[in-house]
């Protein structure tokens, strides 16, 4: 693990957030903020649990957080399938960027939104999010909703 780059990375997934080092600490299962600081300011490193508890907290990978990948999120099989299948590499990047402006539109009504998710959990909310960016990404693949194009024909529904 590269300490300079986890410290980095925890302290600003932390402040992009705007949670406090407190706030952390309790949502992870650490009884104070020192921990927190002490992995910001390098002075320790985490526990394997710690930075898995870390990485489902933020909705980044395990890699992303010690230095290993540069790109913070998993790749859902779906697009992974994409890339995978790809043989024009302008294909690939038109198809990547239908997903990129998809998930950029995300903006549902806040007061509807608030009212539906009232009472979820932090883990389900981020389930919520990611489900809302998959719907929003199968839309805009193909204009017939035909999932072939996005990798997902027969996988979601049990159908082969």
């Amino acid at each position: 693990m590269d300490k300079v780059i986890f410290s980095k990375r925890l302290k600003m997934l932390r402040e992009s957030n705007t949670i406090s080092m407190a706030e952390l600490a309790k949502a992870i299962g650490k009884k104070n903020k020192g921990s927190i600081s002490q992995f910001e300011n390098m002075i320790t490193a985490p526990s394997l649990d710690t930075v898995i508890s870390l990485a489902k907290f933020f909705g980044v990978t395990t890699d992303y957080l010690l230095g290993i990948s540069d790109f913070p999120w998993i790749i859902p099989p779906h697009i992974l399938e994409i890339i995978n299948q790809a043989t024009d590499p302008s294909e690939l990047l038109e198809a990547l960027s239908k997903i990129n402006q998809a998930n950029e539109e995300i903006t549902p009504d806040q007061d509807k939104l608030d009212e539906l998710t009232r009472g979820l959990d932090e883990e389900s909310m981020q389930e919520l999010h990611k489900f809302i960016k998959y719907l929003y990404a199968r839309q805009t693949l193909s204009p017939d909703n035909d999932e072939s194009s996005a990798g997902l024909d027969g996988e979601e529904s049990g159908e082969k």
